[in-house]
């Protein structure tokens, strides 16, 4: 499915995918953890491929980016993001960002890129580790959506068990198209959408009579 948003508030032109996959609570064993990786490796941060093909080599994007969310009691989501450089239509970023997207399906990823995806993310649950908050949040939504402590405290081990033949199967399977949203958003300059909204009216009184 597609859809395209104009909106005066928009100050650039952006490109947008979401795939429909399993969460951690309904996915197999492992897929999650897959599909965790992979998008370390395909979309997040400065070092992802995603960043280096759009915005290093190519130059058609000002940024790049996506993760998993698999918080979900039902379904989780890969979400894919680019800002279009001054210029370049988003078509040109959609054509980029597929090729990114089409390597890792069918080629996977290096044995170099998954040990660096697995030490950083299970170095930021040790670090995270001595964080009350983040300690609340992590067994809070795990254990309101059905999973449980052991499934908490070994995720660790299994991220570490995760392979590239894992994360090759996981990206043909839900890096499909026919299971996405693809959504452009657009500067509006026609007015329409700047106009002020109206006065909203004054509150009833609060007084009990």
């Amino acid at each position: 499915r597609r859809l395209e948003l104009k909106d005066a508030r928009a100050g650039n032109f952006s490109f947008h995918r979401d795939y429909v996959t399993p969460s951690y609570t309904t996915a197999k064993p492992g897929e999650a953890e897959a599909l965790d990786l992979m998008m370390k490796i395909a979309a997040s941060g400065s070092t992802s491929r995603l960043y280096k093909k759009l915005v290093v080599e190519e130059g058609v994007a000002s940024s790049a980016g996506g993760d998993f969310s698999g918080s979900g009691l039902d379904t989780g989501t890969l979400s894919i993001y680019a800002v279009a450089n001054d210029g370049v239509p988003l078509s040109k970023v959609e054509e980029s960002v597929d090729a990114v997207l089409a390597d890792v399906a069918k080629n996977g990823v290096t044995e170099k890129e998954l040990e660096r995806a697995k030490n950083s993310y299970i170095a930021d649950y040790i670090y995270e580790s001595d964080n009350q908050a983040t300690l609340a949040r992590r067994y809070g939504w795990n254990l309101a959506v059905g999973r449980t402590i052991k499934d908490i405290e070994s995720w660790p081990e299994a991220i570490s068990k995760v392979t590239v033949g894992d994360i090759k199967k996981v990206a043909a399977q839900y890096l499909d198209i026919k299971g996405s949203v693809t959504g452009y958003l657009m500067p509006d300059k026609s007015g329409v959408a700047s106009r002020a909204a109206p006065e909203a009216p004054a509150p009833a009184s609060s007084v009990v009579r």
